[in-house]
């Protein structure tokens, strides 16, 4: 934005005739009461706007907001984007009820500074004005703003004025601007139209930066709307940014209705939902909040209606902090670490302070004490997404989270979700599942397939096994077993083998002489077969008989397996063809195929293979199975274009 802006916003509170909007006018020379109903009645009954220059030129704003208690709604909205408020206490009343329940507005949403202003001095003795002042210091005694000054003043003789304009200025010039960074949000003040311009939108922007041009969501409404230009303190500029209080023109959003209470943000940032997980201080004040009272929720400029649930108790008592879950009537885009307030919804009274955890879908049916659990490690997360999105998976444990779930449940975008888990060493992405898991449980779940691999195959000197089996012996854990194998396979620990079964490489040394011994029989006699293949069956007595009889039927079959493990014998059916053989019947398949268009014709293969059907077939699926051939409508046909194929001619040295 353009140079002389402080990008800090002032706001006002106090009780009702108090002298909140003459001291604003006092401070900036203007009135900040804009309707005609204001001034006639002399009651502020919206918010206020306006400028305060400080002494090297640059500007900051200024909002005021209504006293009365019909007004609160108000109030509230106005209090929602400021880092500082004058808490305005007048001389002749003191400290009165709408002075304490605007404090605890003030605290609930976080107000980072409060300046204690003592107004009407100059209708009060001297006494007086110190009991109020004293009453006024007390209050802010009992809280976190116990060091904010209070300054005496009177918007008729001028008495204070200057000190107050030097104690603003300098509390302001000190005070932490919100962060440009992250994605833009501005909850909704004031919308109103113009000729010639159009709709115009005005608030406090949150966070992130917006330039003319850009393209916002108007959220929860879900339409998009471009900026058509940006104003500040009566001129055009080209860039507004957090802090700053700013007026947009968005011709575009005059068919969305856009109003107090909506938010404008950068299109998909922040997820949308009806329940939002809350941290929520419960003022001292407040009377017992009960499971499934009915609440007002006030987050930025708006008001929602909902319903609170108590996750670990069915009360909660004045002073406790607790993490609940607030259903709301309507959905909204809640940012996580977002403050707020919560109310009673009848009476409406303050209940106490909430700092957003995450937004949710709606209603679930898990236990409340599950909830629990899950709030309590989000909120010791605080608002790192990378130790936010593992607290969620560790509550998830072994099943882990898609990105859309783990988005929904830690209050965060899919978008954030990724990127945090493509940086993060300490979560697992498994693509193929479209799931992420907590490394450590990745980690200690290799170990497991491992461990169950090792078991089951070095007694039989095997090296493979059915993926089913495997998965049965791991444990009824399907996504991390999923997650485990691929990452396996990627790491070339284990290799995928046809009939569904799975390699474990490692598994694959020597074998002993006398059993390498046997298998070598084996082979021969495969060999020997050609494509008159045996079974298993016809395979026993063969190692049997090669071994002397030292070797049972289960350590042959054994052998049988490592010999398809190794690629030597390819398994097609109930039958063991030799691999060098099956290779060949591959390359005559081929020949054959071309020379009628692609079509294999069975009987002409028959007899080139010197096999039959019984044969010819389970190796025809097998070929199918890899993609070779393909059978369709009773015909089978050669597919030259495809990987098979290609693998073919390179085994075959032609590729």
């Amino acid at each position: 934005m353009a140079r002389g802006i402080l990008p800090i916003a002032v706001g006002t509170a106090g009780h009702v005739d108090h002298g909140k909007s003459s001291l604003v006018r006092s401070l900036t020379g203007i009135d900040p009461d804009r309707l005609r109903e204001e001034r006639e009645r002399g009651l502020t009954i919206d918010l206020g706007f306006a400028p305060f220059e400080g002494p090297d030129g640059r500007r900051l704003s200024f909002v005021d907001v209504p006293g009365h208690e019909r007004f609160l709604r108000n109030a509230v909205a106005g209090v929602s984007g400021v880092d500082i408020v004058l808490l305005v206490v007048s001389a002749e009343d003191g400290v009165m009820p709408q002075t304490l329940e605007h404090f605890e507005v003030i605290a609930g949403f976080g107000v980072p500074q409060v300046i204690g202003v003592l107004t009407k001095v100059d209708l009060v003795d001297e006494t007086t004005a110190e009991l109020a002042a004293e009453e006024l210091k007390d209050l802010l005694q009992g809280s976190r703003f116990s060091s904010a000054p209070v300054t005496p003043v009177s918007v008729v003789s001028g008495q204070g004025l200057d000190e107050l304009k030097e104690v603003l200025w300098q509390t302001a010039c000190a005070a932490k601007p919100r962060s440009a960074d992250g994605p833009f949000r501005m909850p909704i003040q004031r919308v109103f139209s113009l000729e010639g311009i159009g709709t115009v939108t005005t608030g406090i922007p949150e966070s992130g930066v917006v330039n003319v041009g850009d393209e916002l969501e108007l959220s929860p409404r879900g339409g998009r709307v471009r900026v058509r230009g940006i104003q500040a303190f009566g001129g055009s500029v080209e860039r507004a940014r957090a802090g700053h209080s700013t007026a947009l023109s968005v011709p575009d959003a005059r068919e969305l209705e856009p109003s107090r209470g909506d938010v404008l943000v950068t299109s998909g940032a922040f997820p949308v939902g009806e329940r939002v997980d809350v941290r929520l201080q419960i003022s001292e004040r407040s009377r017992r909040v009960r499971h499934r009272d009915h609440v007002r929720l006030h987050l930025g400029t708006a008001e929602l209606l909902g319903t609170i649930a108590l996750l670990d108790r069915d009360q909660a008592e004045r002073g406790e902090e607790i993490v609940c879950e607030i259903f709301l009537n309507e959905p909204f885009p809640a940012a996580p670490g977002e403050l707020g307030l919560l109310r009673l919804e009848t009476p409406p009274e303050v209940v106490g302070g909430v700092e957003v955890l995450g937004v949710g879908e709606g209603r679930t049916h898990r236990r409340r004490k599950d909830a629990f659990d899950r709030l309590s490690a989000v909120a010791s997360a605080g608002d790192d997404p990378e130790q936010r999105v593992l607290a969620e998976l560790r509550v998830l444990d072994t099943s882990g989270g898609t990105v859309d779930e783990l988005a929904d449940r830690a209050g965060l975008t899919k978008e954030v979700v990724l990127e945090t888990a493509a940086r993060s060493e300490a979560i697992h992405h498994h693509a193929r599942g479209r799931r992420l898991f907590v490394g450590e449980l990745i980690g200690d779940a290799r170990e497991d397939v491992l461990d169950v691999l090792g078991r089951t195959l070095r007694p039989r000197g095997a090296a493979s096994m059915p993926l089913g089996d495997l998965r049965k012996k791991f444990g009824n854990r399907p996504n991390l077993f999923d997650a485990v194998v691929d990452l396996l396979v990627e790491a070339a620990v284990l290799r995928h083998q046809g009939g569904g079964s799975v390699l474990w490489v490692e598994a694959l040394q020597p074998l002993p002489p006398d059993r390498a011994a046997v298998l070598d029989a084996i082979l021969a006699h495969c060999a020997e077969a050609g494509m008159q293949p045996p079974t298993e069956a016809e395979l026993t007595p063969v190692g049997v008989e090669a071994s002397g009889g030292k070797l049972t039927a289960p350590d042959v079959l054994a052998l049988v397996s490592r010999g398809c493990d190794e690629g030597k014998l390819l398994r097609a059916g109930d039958f063991l063809f030799d691999a060098a053989c099956s290779l060949n019947a591959q390359r005559v398949l081929r020949d054959q195929a071309m020379t009628s268009d692609g079509d294999v014709d069975l009987p002409t293969l028959r007899d080139q293979l010197g096999t039959t059907r019984k044969w010819l077939i389970p190796w025809l699926e097998h070929n199918d199975q890899q993609g070779l051939t393909r059978l369709r409508g009773g015909k089978r046909r050669f597919l030259a274009g495809s990987d098979a194929a290609r693998a073919l001619d390179q085994a075959l040295g032609e590729g």
